[in-house]
């Protein structure tokens, strides 16, 4: 998490919708390159999806220079999940090259990061990946077993994704509405001064109202927390006993 913009992300939040500022998204032909393999470990406990948009759509595709960070506020819905599941298990997103780079999106260092609505630090992720994407192209990429990292999700969080691309292409995220699962408001944060070359946007966004809602490609899932799964394993063992 850029901390050099903390206290103006904070403000910034407070803003409605309609006071953020306009940006376009990218035009031309989409194709879709296949889900990529998980980056992460297996699957390794029983977990429930408490924020869902990946399903309708994509409805656009947004890009920027590599490593700008573009966030979106999900408000996770817990109730889908049994009571003490609030760790982080799996995550799935989306990576696009936009059809106006001049260079296929090869091996890709990439950045997560997770914060409160608050802006206060939750996780920060940091992996690579090949994924031999060309120009015009998305992934759609799943992080799983997440449970042993012990990361606490609060029920609205800022996600954010740095795809630090080399010279030549324009990474970003695929857009898609409505989540089936949990919400999000039509804006999205952007901070493009920290791209390589840097830009001048540092702040909350939106297409426009006759453009698409301004929600990205997430699935957040939950797994319980420690002590729920020692009392869930200790009644799995009395019912047993029985």
């Amino acid at each position: 998490m850029r901390k050099a913009f903390l206290l103006l992300a904070v403000v910034a939040l407070a803003i409605p919708v309609m006071a953020a500022q306009i940006v376009a998204v990218d035009t031309g032909p989409l194709q879709f390159a296949g889900n990529h393999g998980s980056a992460s470990a297996s699957r390794d406990c029983i977990d429930y999806t408490v924020y869902d948009n990946t399903v309708n759509g994509p409805t656009a595709v947004f890009s920027q220079n590599p490593g700008a960070y573009i966030a979106d506020e999900l408000v996770l819905d817990m109730t889908q999940a049994p009571p003490g599941y609030n760790i982080l298990s799996d995550l799935s997103f989306s990576v696009y090259n936009s059809s106006t780079a001049t260079a296929t999106l090869g091996v890709t260092s990439m950045e997560i990061s997770i914060a409160d609505a608050n802006w206060s630090y939750v996780w920060d992720y940091v992996f690579s990946m090949d994924l031999g994407l060309p120009p015009g192209y998305y992934e759609t990429i799943d992080l799983t077993g997440l449970c042993s990292l012990g990361i606490v999700l609060p029920d609205d969080i800022i996600i954010g994704l740095q795809v630090y691309g080399a010279a030549g292409t324009l990474p970003g995220q695929v857009v898609m509405n409505p989540p089936t699962i949990g919400s999000s408001t039509n804006d999205f944060y952007l901070d493009n001064t920290v791209a390589t070359p840097p830009g001048t946007v540092n702040g909350w966004r939106w297409f426009g109202s006759t453009g698409p809602v301004a929600n990205f490609y997430w699935g957040v899932s939950v797994c319980p927390e420690p002590t729920s799964l020692l009392l869930i394993a200790g009644g799995l063992l009395l019912r047993r006993r029985r």
